[in-house]
């Protein structure tokens, strides 16, 4: 039987740091899998950028790689065969770019499957990129890394909410890097909300994990005097907000990076899409999942005191992780021992 684990990290925090050493001959690539989507950039050093790099080439599929795997702890065949068609396409265009080196890195999906192994397997076999599996903190990290540029303060929270998982994290932006003081992740993502379509409620498990995390950051909030903005990284959540706040859709979600609003208009914002889906009689599984989200979101921050403000954000994983590679940096921090959360019972990871 599979398990759905809550990660929480006890010790005073994290660190960890990007060592700059920018190399301006080398184009990189990378390749973020995630539960939902598939995304790969291709870019080069760029020591006039805040973010270090510049983007040559950023492709996407919805290879939906975590699709019932809630269900069954397994990556469905269909997913695997999704996936590696189109990282195929992918190491093609690699190698057209003459890439010195590619970076991948595959998330929650994977941390919760059973065939995760055989998956990196095939992909290897069939592709030649050689895929990494990593943990909720590089995770939420690596988000962190990719907002940094709109980062305003010391202190900001930021909350990625993927397809199988959701991590939220408090960070401090120091001489151009990220350091985690504390962070959370949840196995609650956009593709739970597709396989259940009853209605959402967070259960006391996860509360209780949010509710931990934010008495853990009171200490902040009280040491500095000040509240703390929050940044949304890039997601379907988002984009959703993001057209729902402006009455379009699909807008162009590169046109609102950075953009500050207030928390009462985003939780307002959630509490209208779910009201607006609830009244239509002919909902699609889109629908459920935006509800589910929606909800889970505002749930999310009631929790969370003393946000100064909203900040949305273009940018998330990949761009950390493009970041991290031009930079040719190093990725460093303490022995990291968590709480792991299971159906059956809690103890340290």
């Amino acid at each position: 039987m599979y398990r759905l684990c809550i990660y929480y990290k006890m010790e005073k925090y994290v660190k960890i740091c990007v060592i700059m050493k920018f190399n301006y001959n080398n184009k990189v690539a990378c390749i973020d899998l995630g539960s939902n989507l598939c995304r790969m950039l291709i870019g080069f050093a760029n020591k006039n950028k805040t973010s270090g790099f510049s983007i040559l080439k950023s492709m996407a599929n919805a290879v939906r790689l975590g699709d019932k795997v809630y269900k069954t702890g397994l990556i469905q065949e269909e997913s695997i065969n999704r996936t590696v068609s189109f990282l195929q396409k992918c190491s093609q265009i690699a190698k057209q770019y003459e890439v010195k080196k590619i970076e991948c890195v595959v998330t929650a999906a994977c941390r919760l499957a059973s065939n995760k192994n055989h998956f990196i397997k095939r992909i290897k076999d069939e592709t030649g990129l050689n895929f990494r599996m990593i943990d909720p903190d590089e995770e939420i990290y690596l988000s962190s890394l990719g907002c940094i540029e709109i980062i305003p303060y010391k202190y900001s929270y930021v909350i990625d909410m993927g397809g199988c998982s959701t991590e939220i994290a408090l960070c401090l932006k120091h001489n151009n890097s990220i350091y985690l003081k504390e962070w959370i992740s949840l196995p609650i993502g956009i593709l739970k909300f597709l396989e259940n379509d009853s209605m959402y409620s967070m259960d006391q498990d996860s509360e209780n994990i949010i509710k931990q995390f934010t008495k853990r950051c009171i200490k902040y909030h009280l040491k500095h005097k000040e509240n703390i903005p929050m940044i949304i990284a890039k997601s379907g959540i988002m984009s959703t907000l993001a057209n729902h706040i402006h009455s379009l859709k699909d807008i162009d979600i590169k046109i609102l990076h950075g953009k500050i609003l207030s928390v009462p208009q985003v939780k307002q914002a959630f509490k209208e899409i779910v009201s607006d889906i609830e009244k239509n009689e002919n909902t699609n599984q889109k629908d459920i999942s935006t509800r589910g989200s929606a909800m889970f979101m505002d749930r999310t921050m009631s929790f969370i005191p003393n946000i100064s403000v909203i900040i949305m954000s273009n940018a998330g994983l990949r761009d950390g992780l493009l970041s991290r590679s031009c930079a040719n940096s190093r990725y460093r921090m303490s022995n990291n021992k968590g709480l792991q959360h299971t159906h059956n019972n809690t103890k340290s990871a």
